[in-house]
């Protein structure tokens, strides 16, 4: 993918602009595979993304520490953030005159992975020549970058509980028959006139207008309690719960496998924090398999953990 490059000489850029980039390196593709190579770009560490102000930076380059699967003393990091030819060419000179491997693999026509395998001295005497290209180590050599970035993510249940603390609601009842509801069976959004008869989650969320939602709680009453303050952010969040508060064990959606990794169902993806971490684990984006995402190389530790921060209790 050319437009790592491109976007690395704007620093920061604008969605649409974002966009419009990918779609102008990459003829072909369709506005959904256009947004979906925006959240690959952050899933695996080249960007950071501002949902309110709608702009995307792009990362200083970084090498990031991996999880630790040889018994060696070797350590594994992987390049994200800017990078250009010139850049690349240096890396790779380098970490050849100290005896470090590169590897340099294909990701899903996404940018490539880079691969650096070596042991403590070698690595960090690759990190000291390259100073003057201002590329640095995310974090220390013994702890893998996505724990780091698992501790730094919300839970789901702090993020639903946050909004429900600063919202402003009524009870409702027919008055929002035409309204539009998600509806988890079939990931699209319903008049509520017409699903509310067959719904049997305890939770709504309401799309009112671009970039505007609404949720909706379940009394105790069987009535509803509709926030009227917009959500900000990931609206997987509200989707996982949804699908909770309907009684829906979560192993129906997610498993851990020391096999496989981390296995979800293609229908509900995870919200794009928890999938920056699991992409994040091994350097790719996971791959599609009989309806589900596969996860390679995911420490069962931050597997357990994932699922812990994916659960909903307060249905």
């Amino acid at each position: 993918m050319k437009n790592l490059s491109t976007l690395s000489a704007l620093g920061t850029v604008g969605f649409e602009q974002l966009r419009y980039i990918i779609a102008k390196d990459n003829s072909g593709l369709k506005e959904k595979e256009i947004k979906k190579a925006h959240r690959e770009l952050f899933a695996l560490g080249h960007i950071n993304n501002d949902y309110i102000k709608r702009k995307a930076e792009i990362l200083p380059p970084l090498l990031l520490p991996l999880a630790r699967i040889e018994k060696n003393n070797h350590y594994r990091v992987i390049l994200i953030g800017f990078r250009n030819k010139g850049l690349l060419l240096k890396i790779m000179e380098i970490a050849t005159c100290n005896n470090i491997k590169v590897i340099q693999e294909n990701n899903q026509n996404l940018p490539d992975r880079i691969l650096l395998i070596g042991s403590n001295s070698e690595i960090q005497k690759v990190v000291n020549e390259l100073k003057e290209y201002k590329i640095s180590l995310f974090c220390d050599l013994q702890t893998p970058g996505s724990w780091i970035f698992l501790h730094q993510t919300e839970t789901l249940q702090e993020k639903m509980s946050k909004h429900k603390k600063e919202c402003n609601s009524i009870i409702v009842q027919n008055e929002i028959n035409n309204f539009d509801v998600y509806c988890p069976d079939k990931n699209v959004y319903v008049k509520w006139e017409n699903l509310k008869k067959t719904y049997r989650c305890k939770l709504m969320l309401i799309r009112r207008a671009r970039y505007k939602y609404w949720i909706a709680y379940k009394t105790e009453a069987e009535k509803w309690e509709l926030c009227r303050n917009d959500f900000q952010g990931d609206l997987s969040f509200v989707k996982w719960a949804i699908i909770q508060s309907e009684g829906s064990p979560i192993s129906k959606y997610i498993q851990v496998s020391t096999d496989l990794g981390l296995c979800v169902s293609v229908k509900y993806p995870l919200p794009l924090q928890y999938h920056r971490i699991l992409c994040l684990c091994s350097g790719f984006i996971p791959v599609l398999k009989n309806q589900n995402l596969l996860y390679s190389n995911v420490p069962e530790i931050i597997g357990q953990e994932i699922l812990n921060k994916i659960k909903y209790t307060n249905c």
